[in-house]
């Protein structure tokens, strides 16, 4: 059931994205998805499928948008003139510890591993797709 729901994102994300950032979207996320698999065995040892791979990569983002919209909804509640929000120090020092935990439960939940492996493999996948990102935005 949960492969239709990303089928759907991706086809709603198709109908309004320029043809060209659909395309670059869908060869990012297949890559992307090779990355955390080729991770996934070079820190654990455990060969994941692709389908598992695009599962931790789509539950890790979908977990992090819920915390970054809980955060919004926070600072929308508290501010009074708007988003002007400062967030500084050992909040921000939290703020950034609740986005990263955020990040790697949808790793933990999906590959089924230790809290600690799937952060090794969410910041050693994101360091090399965010590699990635910059050498495709620089080529198109």
């Amino acid at each position: 059931m949960h492969y239709l729901l990303f089928i759907g994102a991706f086809l709603w994300f198709a109908f309004i994205a320029p043809l060209k950032v659909t395309f670059a979207t869908g060869i990012l996320l297949v890559l992307i998805t090779g990355i955390v698999a080729t991770t996934t065995r070079l820190v654990v040892g455990i060969q994941p499928s692709i389908g598992e791979a695009a599962k931790a990569v789509a539950l890790s983002f979908f977990f992090l948008a819920i915390a970054l919209l809980t955060l919004l909804s926070f600072f929308v509640g508290t501010s009074s003139a708007g988003l002007s929000v400062n967030i500084t120090g050992l909040s921000a020092w939290l703020v950034l510890a609740a986005l990263l935990a955020a990040y790697t439960l949808g790793y933990k939940i999906s590959l089924g591993m230790s809290f600690g492996a799937s952060a090794t493999i969410a910041a050693v996948s994101t360091v090399v797709s965010g590699v990635l990102i910059a050498i495709v935005k620089a080529v198109t």
